[in-house]
């Protein structure tokens, strides 16, 4: 009777194991789901990126409105979140050359916020290495950052090479920089490492994907020796970013007051000679552009390296292709084409 009670025991037992183990898994897979929400939703009321923000937003409000249920919506939305907000703090990784990315929010991807972060982390460790708040003001050297940008975006989450430049300035000058020079325009990246010692510039940024796929984005940086960095500079530029991932600022309504101001002097300015009108809000240095594009492309003829390079002027309105291709600045006067 014993042993037939023993028996009979044991699926019991087995039972009641497996609704521990499985109550358990809920609990977790619960437990997950909301700190999965938590990451998402934090990130989107940092990102200044309206689009980006909304977007995330949606998917985090689908994926707790149909929590309940087995919906299809639910599990898509929610595999969404999980790819774009991975739950272990994995980011983008900032090595040799800076970052680069597919355009997405989150992340692990290129965006506004990413930007931000990286380009604070950047400042600080800029700042750091000019030795900033040690020494008496006449020691101290002009702090520059030099910065270009290329013509990639994806209208889809209105993310952009530009808007991304953009930032990138705002956030320079909001850690102190006494400078920040945005060229005018498309530009070519080798221009941002030329200006970058031509200028004596701290660093450089060049928001460019390179040859990678068109949905990716870059950030590549330059230090002040023009060169791309390298170890141990990547190493203590993304500890930087690391201790700088919340906006120092509200980096939106910043933006949009220069877009205002902008706004209201264009009606009593003339366009710019060198396109139709101010794109990037008063922020940019059109006569530095100028002058840095003559030089760079003048160095390149004075150098030798290149047979038949001639030193020309600057002229937007030759039509000439044969004519064109001689001329120092034609990225210059054909980017404001695509303007």
């Amino acid at each position: 009777m014993l042993l037939l009670l023993q028996v009979l025991q044991i699926p019991i037992i087995i039972l009641l194991a497996s609704t521990t183990i499985r109550v358990k898994m809920e609990v977790s897979s619960s437990s997950s789901a909301s700190s999965l929400l938590e990451i998402a939703s934090s990130w989107a009321n940092n990102d200044p990126n309206y689009v980006t923000a909304s977007y995330v937003r949606n998917l985090v409000q689908d994926a707790f409105d149909a929590s309940s249920s087995s919906s299809s919506s639910s599990s898509s939305s929610m595999q969404t979140l999980k790819e774009l907000f991975p739950t272990d703090g994995s980011r983008i990784g900032f090595g040799t050359a800076g970052l680069r990315s597919a355009m997405k929010p989150g992340p692990l991807g290129m965006n506004d916020l990413v930007i931000i972060q990286a380009t604070q982390g950047l400042a600080k460790y800029c700042l750091h290495c000019s030795g900033s708040g040690s020494g008496s003001d006449s020691d101290k050297k002009k702090l520059v950052a030099v910065i270009g940008y290329d013509h990639r975006s994806k209208s889809s989450f209105d993310l952009s090479s530009k808007s991304f430049a953009l930032l990138t300035k705002l956030v320079f000058l909001q850690a102190g920089f006494d400078e920040c020079i945005l060229f005018d325009g498309y530009v070519p990246t080798p221009l941002v490492a030329y200006a970058t010692t031509k200028l004596n510039a701290a660093v450089g940024i060049m928001i460019t994907a390179s040859h990678n796929p068109k949905n990716d984005a870059g950030y590549k940086v330059y230090w002040k020796d023009g060169c791309q960095i390298r170890p141990p500079l990547d190493e203590g530029i993304a500890n930087c970013i690391h201790e700088n991932l919340d906006p120092w600022v509200d980096y939106k309504s910043l933006l949009e007051t220069y877009i205002q101001k902008s706004s209201s002097s264009s009606s009593s300015s003339p366009p710019s000679s060198l396109g139709d009108g101010d794109t990037l809000y008063g922020l940019s240095n059109p006569d530095i552009t100028t002058s840095m594009a003559d030089a760079y492309f003048n160095a390149i003829a004075n150098s030798g390296l290149v047979v038949g390079a001639q030193q020309v002027g600057t002229n937007p309105t030759i039509t000439n292709i044969q004519q064109q291709q001689q001329q120092q600045q034609i990225f210059i006067s054909y980017s404001y084409r695509f303007h």
